[in-house]
This record gives structure tokens, C-alpha cells and sequence, in this order.
């Protein structure tokens, strides 16, 4: 006899809720009779999974925004803080990823990253106009690096040639 696997509360909150919603709505069809509330039962647990999206998603974006002000622009006060703001936003990104968010968070890195640059082209557009030119069109870096301990090297400062 086969045994379904379902997925762990503490293992994986995220897919553990999305699996918990559907199967609500399966009772529901099989108990209409039931005094319970089932579709909205279903939809707040469903809330709870989209807000762990949400919240892993924005974190995703905040970190490439300032790794990408690390590695191409040319400011130099802002440096220290945009350093602890993507530590920081890393830890808050560990507390609440789990497999299957990130394994989303994975393929959507493309997605992630244009949502960066388009912040940052606003950012960049009234602070460092030249750091638009410098930004690649695609993400330069692995998941891993963007969620790990990486830190990219500042670019090197422009040469003056008089």
C-alpha cells in the first residue's frame, strides 16, 4: 500500500498551507452539511501561503536592488548601508523560505530581477544618472549568490586621462 506524502507544517509552511486549502475544499464537497465555513477557511489559509509569497518575493527584490548598487554603482557613502540592508534582508529571507518558495523564488528570478531594475532605474535616475547605462539587462548572478553570503566587488572608480 502506497502512503500519500503531504506536506510537513514545520517542514514547509507554505506548500503544508496550500495543501491544507485544497483539501478544505474536497470536505467541503463531501460535507456540505457541515457547520463549518469551508471556502473561507480555505481562502485564509491560502492568505497565509500568499503572504509568505509576497513577503519572500519583496525580499528577493530589495536584496538585488542593493547588490546591484553594490557591484555597479559609484557612490561611496551609501555603501555600508546597503551592505547591512541585504544582510539584513537575507535573515528575514531565511526565516520564512522553505523548499518549495524557494524553489518558486528560483524560477522566478528573472522576473525578480526586472522588478529590481525597474525600481532602481527610478532610484538611479535621480541620484546617479549614469549608473542606469552600467546595470545588465539580465541578472548577473546565481540564486545561490543572491541568497547566500555573497557581496560583489565595487566597480572600479572612472580614470581621469588628461
Amino acid at each position: 500500500m502506497r502512503t500519500l506524502t503531504r506536506p510537513g507544517y514545520e517542514e514547509d509552511f507554505y506548500a503544508w498551507a496550500l495543501d491544507q486549502a485544497e483539501r478544505l475544499r474536497a470536505q467541503a464537497a463531501l460535507r456540505p452539511n457541515e457547520p463549518l465555513d469551508w471556502e473561507n477557511l480555505a481562502e485564509e489559509i491560502e492568505g497565509l501561503a500568499r503572504s509568505d509569497w509576497r513577503s519572500c518575493a519583496s525580499l528577493l527584490e530589495q536584496i538585488l536592488i542593493h547588490l546591484l548598487e553594490l557591484a555597479y554603482s559609484t557612490a561611496e557613502e551609501p555603501r555600508g548601508h546597503w551592505m547591512a540592508e541585504v544582510m539584513t534582508f537575507r535573515l528575514r529571507l531565511r526565516d520564512i523560505l522553505t523548499p518549495s518558495l524557494r524553489n518558486r523564488l528560483q524560477r522566478e528570478l528573472d522576473e525578480r530581477y526586472r522588478n529590481a531594475l525597474r525600481v532602481l532605474t527610478l532610484k538611479a535616475a535621480r541620484y546617479e544618472p549614469a549608473l542606469l547605462a552600467r546595470l545588465p539587462e539580465t541578472c548577473p548572478w546565481t540564486f545561490e549568490q543572491v541568497v547566500g553570503d555573497f557581496f560583489p566587488e565595487p566597480p572600479s572608480p572612472p580614470t581621469d586621462r588628461a
